[in-house]
């Protein structure tokens, strides 16, 4: 619940969102800010915000032209301001600008983000933006050419550190909306031959756009896909794009993997934790009941 007493207790956190991810809207970032805020106080915190020229609104045609984004003010002096909030130089403050057409999907991928970092403190969660101006970027995609290749970008980027030598990379994928079959094939392939990565995580808003990954990934890519044939049956996980964030790994952080052998289609339940002391997705011990506590 909201403390009173610390009216601007809000600002480095919706100030660092959105530095990172661009523009969003007020239900990402009532989802996201710690401790939970109502949606008046909110309202209220954003206006203030706004009336001191530290953020601006941006109206969109999305939700039947009445959709609201939220986004830094780049002139000279609120940057300074801002970065004298956030505890670091102006110059550092580069937000991305999210195009129309990716309003929606953005804010998916910074909650999955920002969920990410919350549960795996100690391990490096990136957003596309962000991953390919980073010098990781060509130890874990060494083959692509980041200016070819924009659409094959990964939408989150995940490192886990399991020594000091040695790490897991973990692709993450969120999949609204069902895409042509020689785009999916394009991209999988690159995932599979072009990459380091260890594993592959696709979020998809329904069962269906998962069904036809698999079947795409068994017919066409699976065979001839030399690297990762020794464990290539369980590089590709799914997870349910869930709809109710607030509830998304709370307490519980799970990922539902279409098991590739399975007959009967049947599902199971995969922790990510457990990757850390093993091969990435290979031999892990796959439950068939529900999900399980990290």
């Amino acid at each position: 619940m909201e403390t009173k007493g610390k009216p601007y207790q809000r600002a480095p956190q919706i100030l660092a969102l959105l530095a990172t991810h661009g523009q969003l809207s007020a239900k990402t970032l009532q989802i996201l800010l710690e401790p939970q805020i109502n949606v008046r106080r909110l309202n209220e915190v954003l206006q203030r915000h706004c009336e001191q020229g530290l953020i601006c609104k941006q109206y969109d045609r999305l939700f039947g032209n009445s959709g609201v984004f939220y986004y830094l003010n780049q002139n000279t002096q609120s940057i300074l301001l801002t970065a004298q909030k956030l505890k670091t130089q102006p110059q550092l403050i580069s937000p991305p600008f999210i195009r129309h057409a990716e309003l929606i999907h953005s804010q998916h991928c910074t909650l999955w983000t920002e969920k990410l970092k919350h549960f795996y403190t100690d391990d490096l969660v990136l957003r596309e933006q962000q991953f390919y101006k980073n010098d990781i970027y060509d130890q874990h995609f060494p083959k692509w050419n980041p200016h070819d290749q924009v659409e094959n970008r990964p939408d989150i980027f995940m490192e886990l550190k399991v020594d000091r030598s040695h790490d897991k990379s973990i692709a993450f994928e969120i999949e609204q909306h069902q895409k042509s079959e020689k785009r999916l094939v394009e991209k999988l392939k690159n995932y599979t031959t072009k990459t380091y990565i260890s594993g592959l995580v696709y979020a998809c808003s329904k069962d269906a756009i998962q069904h036809r990954l698999r079947h795409i990934y068994l017919s066409k890519i699976l065979d001839r896909a030399m690297r990762i044939n020794y464990y290539g049956q369980n590089f590709m996980v799914f997870a349910p794009l869930d709809q109710d964030y607030q509830n998304l790994i709370p307490l519980w952080f799970q990922f539902r993997v279409g098991y590739l052998n399975s007959v009967n289609g049947s599902v199971f339940y995969v922790n990510l934790q457990t990757l850390k002391g093993e091969s990435l997705l290979t031999n892990i011990p796959l439950r068939t009941a529900g999900s399980f506590c990290i």
